[in-house]
């Protein structure tokens, strides 16, 4: 790297994974631009898959949110995958319905001449003083709480939530004691992992 002075640029919860697994990583993707490693091709099918499953999971929790009926999105689902996330998915999905909530949002603030910037699936108003981020994670397995809770995104969506999140909910500011993040695995037996955030 040259001492040129960077353009600002935007750090996402992956790019600042990304940092924290592998600084070259980050250089090569972030701040050169540049896609590393080079895929293979049987991982990169799998993955492409994987990346596709959650891309329409997404968009079938989003569409629940804007209102569709459920029995018609239910009734368009032809991918068995996908059809049991979603019926994994409906129960949860009709508990918080009633909530007011926020989904797909996308919250971004000023950070040493960046920006952190993030896209929350669901923040949910439980109470007049409880926020519930939920992030949809379509893996099989859920990870250990241990991993988790070392992952980045399990403290910068709190923290950008508390900075920037306020006036969503019409509310001039809200303390960290407020909030809390879950990771949400349908496919998992014990689908909930919740961390409060202080």
């Amino acid at each position: 790297m040259n001492n040129t002075t960077l353009s600002p640029l935007e750090f996402s919860q992956t790019s600042l994974q990304d940092f924290v697994d592998c600084p070259r990583r980050f250089e090569l993707n972030v701040l050169q631009d540049t896609l590393w490693p080079a895929a293979h091709s049987a991982p990169l099918l799998k993955f492409e898959e994987l990346t596709e499953i959650g891309s329409k999971f997404h968009q079938l929790c989003h569409q629940f949110f804007l209102g569709i009926d459920p029995d018609l999105i239910s009734s368009s689902l032809s991918d068995q995958e996908i059809s049991r996330l979603w019926h994994s998915f409906l129960p949860y999905g009709k508990s918080l319905n009633a909530l007011p909530c926020y989904y797909e949002q996308i919250l971004r603030i000023p950070f040493q001449n960046h920006f952190l910037v993030a896209k929350f699936d669901l923040i949910v108003q439980q109470t007049d003083n409880d926020y519930l981020i939920i992030d949809w994670k379509t893996a099989s397995k859920k990870p250990s709480r241990s991993i988790l809770a070392n992952r980045v995104q399990t403290i910068l969506y709190p923290y950008l939530f508390q900075q920037a999140g306020g006036e969503l909910f019409g509310r001039a500011e809200i303390s960290p004691a407020e909030i809390s993040m879950q990771y949400w695995y349908p496919l998992a037996s014990d689908p909930e992992e919740i961390f409060p955030y202080s």
